[in-house]
């Protein structure tokens, strides 16, 4: 028994595939990594620990959904 393969479940299966890959990386990417709030005091990184955790969430949790679809 085989169940047919229809051209919107590809589609979408391709859809989770591209958002599961980009969507952490642009997230990732749009954080500046360092900020200066004015010009005598140093740059202060913004990427932390928990930016990096939360991201680092939202991946595992598109990748299990890719093994869903």
């Amino acid at each position: 028994m085989s169940l047919p393969i229809t051209p919107l479940k590809t589609e979408i299966t391709r859809y989770f595939r591209v958002l599961s890959i980009l969507l952490p990386a642009a997230f990732f990417s749009a954080i500046n990594t360092s900020f200066t709030p004015s010009a005598g005091i140093a740059a202060v990184s913004v990427v932390t620990d928990e930016t990096r955790n939360v991201l680092l969430q939202m991946s595992r949790g598109l990748a299990i959904l890719l093994l869903v679809v």
